[in-house]
């Protein structure tokens, strides 16, 4: 709270929808938005309010505690208490009451939510030793030196931290403009292009999927992890601007009937056709995991915003006739394609062929024509790893299938060496950390004011949630064998840096972008009582 006139008192208040301090735009239910500046402080003019009640009282003596404040140093009296006008002495600095007879003001600028925070540095921290534990054998087989993997998993962790608390005290909503997403938007599109080009996009495993980082040797990145982290913040800014224009009475037309098709194209149609564009490019690198992921976080979204069932109705209908056009359009044309264009399509076909033969579902003539002792290898070992982990496990360090039994045991199949060398314990604590938390996300994203800020806080702490579990369900065998790593346990350097942006911009929007809880607001307005109490008995009016 600070003093800006005589008699008036300026309240940064956090009762309804409030960013308070710090230059925060402030939507409090006695102003509209519109109605004032971004930055622009809650006043509650004193003098304004009582203007009709001095009307009729005699003005205070001179020696009263708001006439002596509002005397000039000449000592002439002017701006009584209860006139209209106000001043402020010239060049004087507002008065900061940070404190009144001991009260603390609890107005003051918002802080990041320190339950995400600690949850996070958890997970990186226990992720990080569970690294060292599973690739300390790999990198003394490959690289002649066990700490090859965890010193390159420290640096990208270090940088990803230092991206995550930049992100977090900048106000997510500042990129709400339309110049941000088109260039995300089209700086995605021409990676995944970038990575379908041979000679520069990298092989490994025998997928194409990854870039090289120019003038880092050996360092690469995958642009559909981009993509991912891109879906939740196209779509928020998308959401956003089609509530603007619906406000403004735009998007409507004469008919009915013609206003549900049109409804059904905007709300349905063209946000999944935006995330469709990323998905087919993604596709074309095999990588089916991410696009389901993309398409679920996508599916949520939707959910989240409430869509009206008519929305869903009749642009459900539209995206189908169009995606069945297009099935169509690619069959009659799949003899004139090329192999290499079809033969990208066989991997998804060939990992769920595996799934069944894996889990017993096939009968001999499957069996037979897949080679279970060499495709199922992956899915096996990973099988051993969890159950020689017993409730307990064998010790940390000390697993056995590290040692060069199991494929990726440091990366996707991480959560296998954790279940071996801590047990059934270690890994329902590590399911239990992705469920804390989702939960403790989800009671931002339910105090989160503004379209494009929820959107953005469900859709992180959905994408984080759900591919954890995702590497879990590959692991223990639930879903088809697929390369999805485990949020900030996995090694991989680059993704570590795209999880934790996200994990800035959930920061962000719990620092900037949410409403005390009702605990706080409670508290809030006790003080706000005990102020105002104080400055009556000071002789100004309230």
């Amino acid at each position: 709270m600070k003093k800006v006139n005589n008699n008036e008192l300026e309240f940064k208040d956090g009762l309804d929808d409030v960013y308070v301090a710090g230059g925060k735009k402030q939507l409090p239910k006695r102003e509209s938005a519109s109605a004032r500046r971004p930055g622009e402080a809650l006043k509650f003019d004193f003098a304004e309010s009582s203007r009709k009640k001095a009307a009729t009282t005699s003005k205070p003596t001179t020696d009263s505690p708001a006439a002596m404040s509002a005397a000039p140093a000449d000592g002439k009296t002017t701006n009584p208490v209860g006139a209209r006008k106000s001043w402020k002495l010239p060049g004087a600095k507002p008065i900061d009451y940070a404190t009144v007879d001991g009260t603390q003001l609890l107005l003051q600028q918002k802080h990041m939510h320190l339950g995400i925070l600690l949850m996070i540095i958890a997970m990186l921290c226990f992720g990080m030793v569970m690294i060292f534990s599973a690739s300390m054998n790999v990198g003394m087989y490959s690289q002649n030196n066990p700490f090859f993997y965890i010193k390159r998993q420290y640096m990208a962790t270090m940088l990803g931290l230092v991206v995550m608390f930049v992100v977090a005290n900048i106000d997510i909503r500042a990129f709400n403009r339309a110049i941000w997403v088109k260039l995300y938007y089209i700086g995605t599109l021409g990676l995944l292009f970038l990575v379908l080009i041979p000679g520069i996009g990298t092989y490994y495993n025998g997928q194409r999927r990854w870039l090289k980082i120019p003038f880092m040797s050996n360092t690469t990145f995958q642009p559909s992890e981009i993509a991912k982290v891109g879906v939740p913040f196209v779509l928020a800014f998308y959401f956003s601007r089609l509530q603007k224009i619906r406000e403004q009475g735009g998007l409507t037309l004469n008919g009915s009937w013609k206003q549900r098709w049109f409804d059904g194209l905007v709300d349905v149609v063209i946000p999944v056709a935006i995330v469709l564009s990323w998905c087919a490019l993604i596709s074309m690198q095999s990588h089916m995991s991410a696009v389901f992921i993309m398409l679920l976080l996508t599916f949520v979204l939707l959910l989240a915003m409430r869509l009206p069932w008519r929305s869903w109705l009749f642009g459900g209908t539209e995206l189908t006739c169009a995606l069945l056009a297009f099935l169509l359009m690619v069959l009659l044309a799949r003899p004139f394609l090329p192999a290499n264009f079809t033969r990208r399509w066989d991997h998804l076909t060939k990992r769920l062929e595996i799934f069944r033969v894996q889990n017993k579902e096939a009968d001999e003539e499957a069996k037979v024509s897949v080679k279970s002792d060499v495709d199922t290898y992956h899915s096996t070992q990973a099988f051993i790893a969890i159950a020689g982990g017993g409730l307990t496990g064998v010790g940390l360090g000390q697993g056995k299938q590290k040692l060069n039994y199991l494929p990726e045991g440091h990366n996707d199949y991480i959560f296998s060496n954790i279940v071996e060398e801590l047990g059934f314990i270690g890994g329902v604590f590590v399911l239990g950390m992705f469920v804390v938390f989702f939960l403790i996300g989800c009671s931002i994203v339910t105090r989160t004011v503004g379209i494009f800020p929820r959107l953005i806080s469900l859709g992180y702490i959905f994408l984080l949630t759900i591919q954890g579990i995702l590497s879990i369900a590959v692991n223990v065998g639930v879903i088809p064998p697929t390369g999805i790593s485990l949020p900030f346990f996995s090694f991989g350097g680059t993704s570590n840096v795209f999880f934790l942006f996200a994990a800035g911009c959930i920061l962000s929007i719990s620092k900037f972008a949410v409403r005390p809880s009702l605990a706080k607001r409670q508290e809030i307005m006790q003080v706000e009582a005990e102020i105002k109490q104080k400055y009556r008995d000071k002789g100004v009016r309230v």
